[in-house]
């Protein structure tokens, strides 16, 4: 304490005090009480370690297991204290990392989770122990580094079913897309209109679901061809036509009014039989009860207005005869006039 060179030890108790009895004087003994702990730290066995706030690290995605990032930076009032216990306590989405329990050396665990298009920053909460305390969790930063993968396009498109009966409506659906892709789940699908795609008006894609515009105006097609394109997320394409088939409809089914009031009211002006629209030759005719034809089409659509060729009106009973000529079918019948 007198700056004279001699340490106070010395000074107050003689060179040749031994506390402990082991043979070292105790002013060139560490450990004067030989309890385990150096002199120098008896007075702060209490203080944790603490972890540098603010550490960043980085690593390339997919990196290979086990590649090494670093160890965070502690600090310990203790000179002498040895660390252990490194933990990582959160953060570490999809057990991406592992943190060497002695040397806090931080390496990758799981290639797989450390992918920038899933993760690009992980904020990892550690925390270390001295033998005596833990020190307070402190975020560490982890970068992940875009490679710009190389992405694959998709190599295949199909869809689940091809064909619909006639009298779908448009809130039903036709098909579902599928594409294959190695690299990618997400798609967008669109109607293309170049070779192949003759028939995309008729239809419209809610998503991967492919439904028919309306189930009008079909008669006499049968077949239908559509071009549809799936991009991936990373804008590469494939296209595909497809065939579309329309199924045959059950005669038994046909609904076919028996009376209509062409009166001009705008309700029930015309006779025509709906269900005729969904078979593919269908030929209509109408005779007055003497046998003389009044009306005749092979537009299953077009209905008539109770009107004779010089446009009168006439009165009822009608005889019609319908001949579904694809099901090798022919219904008869009366049809009323109310005017």
């Amino acid at each position: 304490c007198d700056d004279d060179g001699i340490p106070n030890g010395v000074e107050m108790e003689g060179p040749t005090r031994d506390n402990d009895l082991d043979g070292i004087p105790d002013f060139m003994d560490n450990d004067s009480d030989n309890d385990g702990l150096p002199d120098a730290d008896e007075g702060d066995i209490a203080e944790a370690p603490v972890i540098s706030a603010g550490q960043q690290f980085s690593i390339d995605e997919n990196s290979p297991s086990g590649t090494a990032l670093g160890s965070p930076l502690v600090m310990d009032p203790d000179s002498t204290t040895i660390f252990a216990n490194w933990t990582i306590l959160s953060g570490n989405t999809g057990n991406a990392f592992a943190i060497d329990s002695v040397s806090g050396v931080l390496t990758v665990n799981e290639p797989a989770a450390i992918d920038f298009e899933m993760v690009r920053v992980f904020q990892l909460s550690i925390s270390v122990g001295d033998g005596f305390m833990t020190s307070i969790a402190q975020l560490i930063t982890v970068n992940v580094n875009d490679l710009h993968d190389t992405n694959s396009p998709p190599t295949d498109l199909s869809i689940n079913k091809s064909t619909f009966d006639p009298s779908i409506t448009a809130a039903e659906v036709v098909g579902v897309f599928t594409t294959t892709d190695g690299d990618d789940t997400e798609f967008v699908y669109e109607l293309i209109d170049n070779d192949g795609g003759e028939n995309n008006d008729m239809f419209v894609l809610t998503g991967d679901k492919l439904h028919l515009k309306d189930n009008r105006g079909l008669s006499g097609l049968t077949t239908f061809s559509i071009r549809v394109r799936s991009t991936d997320p990373s804008g590469q394409t494939v296209e595909k036509v497809f065939a579309i088939l329309k199924s045959g409809y059950e005669q038994a089914n046909i609904a076919i009014p028996s009376t209509f009031s062409p009166n001009g009211d705008g309700i029930n002006d015309t006779w025509v039989a709906g269900d005729l629209r969904f078979f593919n030759d269908v030929r209509v005719e109408i005779f007055d009860r003497s046998g003389v034809p009044l009306f005749q089409t092979i537009d299953p659509e077009q209905g008539w207005d109770g009107r004779a060729h010089g446009g009168a009106i006439l009165d009822g009973p009608f005889f019609y005869i319908i001949h579904i000529i694809d099901q090798h079918v022919t219904r008869k019948g009366i049809l009323i006039s109310l005017k």
